[in-house]
C-alpha cells in the first residue's frame, strides 16, 4: 500500500481515511453522491439506505469517512453518532439532511461531526467539506 504526503502538515497519510461509506435514507440519493465522490477519486466502499448494512460496512473498513443521513426512520442521529464513534473513532462522519435547522447543526457539530450538508446535495457542498477534513 502506498503512502500519501500531506504538505499542510508534513506527515504521511494512510489512504484509507479517504474511504468511502455512504448511509442515506434514499437510493437515488446515495447513488448520486458515489458517482460523484468515485470522479474525485474517493474510494466508496459501499452506499445503502439500510441501517444495519451500513454499520456493517463502518465495522469492516474501521476508518474513512460516514456520510449518515439525519432523516433516517425511527433513528436518533445524535445517538447513533455515538455509537459510531466509540468503537470507529476513525470514521470523520459527515451529516446530511433535508430537514436543516439551527438546532440539528448545532446538536451534530457538538457531537463531533466533520460536516453538514443539506439535500440536495451541491457537488461544489460536498467538496469542499471533503476538502476541510
Amino acid at each position: 500500500m502506498f503512502q500519501e504526503f500531506d504538505f499542510a502538515t508534513g506527515k504521511t497519510v494512510d489512504p484509507r481515511h479517504r474511504q468511502v461509506v455512504i448511509i442515506l435514507n434514499d437510493a437515488a440519493d446515495a447513488d448520486s453522491l458515489q458517482q460523484q465522490l468515485r470522479q474525485k477519486s474517493y474510494p466508496v466502499r459501499g452506499n445503502t439506505t439500510d441501517l444495519r448494512e451500513g454499520l456493517a460496512l463502518v465495522a469492516k473498513n474501521k476508518l474513512g469517512i460516514l456520510f449518515l443521513d439525519a432523516d433516517l426512520n425511527d433513528v436518533d442521529v445524535i445517538d447513533l453518532m455515538g455509537k459510531i464513534q466509540t468503537p470507529f473513532p476513525g470514521f470523520k462522519i459527515i451529516v446530511v439532511t433535508a430537514n436543516a435547522t439551527k438546532e440539528l447543526l448545532a446538536q451534530v457539530m457538538k457531537k463531533g461531526a466533520a460536516g453538514f450538508l443539506v439535500k440536495p446535495l451541491d457537488q461544489e457542498a460536498v467538496v469542499a467539506v471533503l476538502e476541510r477534513l
